[in-house]
């Protein structure tokens, strides 16, 4: 026989002898007669029930167990709240106070004994019915068991008679020993529970794993429900609290105020180190090997990558190929992300994800990103089609969505724009393909519209025949289509002529500059004027003199 099973029977014969001399001293001392009414009829219906137990159906004798614990402890209550108001005489209150302590005494011993015969029938991982009500039979067990312990403490409290030195190391021993056995529990469950949660990553269709698993977090939620108790009773019986608070804390991953407890801390900064170094030391080498391969992996992924980019681009640089540069930098830039994503995939493959999993999430994940991002799936469905219609490509001189200038590159979402004075617009495609497109350059040609003005006395045919001299000298002026020279406007000040020259897309701002200064030019030479606006104004019979006019221009 171990020694502790030795102190623990030498301690229950310690207390069943103060027990007995306790009633003895009662049945001299303080009878029965000494409790006060509502006491006594309450004592008289556990003796009763206590006395029919044995008489009672098997299925009948936990009820009422039951009832006995729960008239003990409304009698606990009432002593507690009698003994605050001085309503009990010192005669009463001691006989009250002794019959409590014994009655708790009998009833922890008792309900030790049913939770083990109980755990002896009962199969821990079974999901059969009948086993999911004993379990749930065994925590009711024991939460009354913790009741009937936390009323005996109360007796210690301030207006509480105190406990004799017999029950007192009886309810320090049972919730120490309580408290080792739950802590002990706790943790093996915790490794089990490791243990199922890495089986059922691996395989999460085994319906038995998920099932035992299912069945193990609710012991252990119910065992630290358990510990939350234990320790507050430790604390109040001024024994040590701190490694029970860490495990509670570590099982739960929720910090709380136990943390600024230096022991309940240091206890645990310890426990993740040393889960840290078993880690490492246990499938660090295997870790380490799958890195080094993830990384090998997706550097070849990388390379791969590359040389499928060079590939593409040098597939769609031939003649034959008539796609939009836009598109094909867009195709390129697809090929390589795709390889990219492929090396990504077979590197997870390499260290052990599940894809499936992961897949179906993010397809759920996709479709709730999907509300959440709709202005840009919009900008990606007007890229395609921007890419597929062909509007503008890179270079271009477009005019889109309020913003003018040369294209310098697009992707699904957006299109980048510098402007010629050198600001770069970044304009949603969604807002480009709702809006007019305006291409300046999709055409090999362009025409150049040229306004002249020329005073009302000027010889028009002279005028006609200097502008067709100017055009004519230019080798940039298109023969085909055939240059237009005609009369716009007789505007209030001069008449205006209109010079409409083609030239090449690429010579047109450049073309235009120098016709115009041209013009000005031979205009000068000519002695043709281009006269400013002018108004004449008259002003007829001024009072105070005779009338006059005026001009003014």
């Amino acid at each position: 026989m171990s020694p502790g099973i030795v102190v623990r029977l030498a301690l229950a014969a310690v207390a069943a002898c103060w027990i007995s001399g306790a009633a003895a001293q009662n049945e001299q001392d303080s009878p029965a007669s000494a409790l006060p009414a509502p006491f006594q009829q309450t004592v008289s219906d556990i003796e009763s029930l206590q006395a029919r137990i044995e008489d009672a159906p098997l299925a009948r004798r936990d009820a009422l167990r039951y009832r006995i614990d729960q008239l003990g402890l409304q009698l606990h209550a009432r002593f507690a709240s009698q003994s605050r108001d001085g309503a009990l005489s010192p005669e009463a209150r001691r006989a009250a106070s002794d019959w409590l302590i014994a009655f708790g005494l009998e009833r922890v011993e008792a309900l030790e004994t049913r939770i083990r015969e109980a755990l002896d029938t009962l199969e821990p991982l079974s999901s059969e019915p009948a086993a999911i009500v004993g379990r749930a039979f065994v925590h009711d067990l024991q939460m009354t068991r913790l009741d009937h312990v936390g009323a005996l403490i109360d007796l210690m409290g301030p207006s509480g008679p105190g406990l004799p030195d017999p029950a007192l190391q009886r309810v320090r021993e049972t919730v120490q020993m309580s408290a080792q056995r739950l802590h002990g529990e706790i943790r093996l469950d915790a490794q089990t529970l490791r243990d199922l949660r890495g089986r059922v990553g691996a395989d999460p269709r085994n319906a038995d794993l998920a099932t035992a698993l299912g069945i193990l977090e609710r012991g252990q939620a119910r065992n630290l429900e358990l510990m939350d108790r234990l320790v507050g009773m430790l604390r109040e019986l001024g024994l040590p609290t701190e490694s029970h608070n860490s495990l509670v804390v570590q099982q739960r991953g929720v910090i709380g105020v136990e943390i600024f407890d230096r022991r309940v801390f240091a206890d645990l900064v310890i426990e993740r180190l040393r889960d840290a170094k078993r880690a490492l030391l246990g499938s660090g080498p295997d870790w380490l090997f799958r890195i080094v391969v993830l990384v090998v992996i997706l550097f070849l992924a990388w390379v791969a990558a590359g040389i499928v980019r060079r590939r593409t681009r040098r597939m769609l640089a031939r003649e034959s190929v008539r796609l939009s540069r836009l598109l094909k930098d867009t195709i390129v830039s697809l090929a390589f992300g795709l390889t990219l994503l492929i090396g990504l995939i077979i590197a997870l493959s390499a260290l052990g994800v599940s894809l499936g999993p992961m897949l179906a999430g993010l397809g759920v994940a996709g479709i709730i990103v999907g509300f959440a991002i709709q202005d840009s799936l919009a900008n990606l469905a007007a890229g395609w089609m921007i890419l597929l219609y062909r509007p503008y490509d890179v270079d271009d001189h477009v005019r889109v969505a309020g913003g003018e200038g040369l294209v310098r590159r697009m992707n699904l979402l957006a299109t980048t724009i510098a402007t010629f004075d050198n600001q770069v617009l970044v304009i949603p495609n969604r807002k480009i393909w709702g809006d007019t497109i305006v291409n300046l350059t999709a055409t090999e040609a362009r025409r150049i519209d040229i306004r002249v003005s020329c005073a009302y006395e000027s010889d028009l045919d002279e005028v006609e025949r200097i502008l067709w001299e100017v055009l004519g000298e230019d080798d940039r002026v298109l023969d085909d289509p055939e240059p237009m020279i005609h009369i716009e406007e007789m505007a209030d000040s001069a008449i205006v002529m209109m010079a409409k020259p083609w030239v090449r897309t690429d010579d047109y701002w450049q073309a235009m500059r120098d016709l115009k200064k041209r013009i000005k030019q031979r205009f000068d030479e000519k002695g043709i004027r281009i006269p400013f606006p002018q108004m004449d104004v008259h002003v007829h019979g001024l009072p105070g003199g005779s009338g006059g006019s005026g001009k003014s221009s």
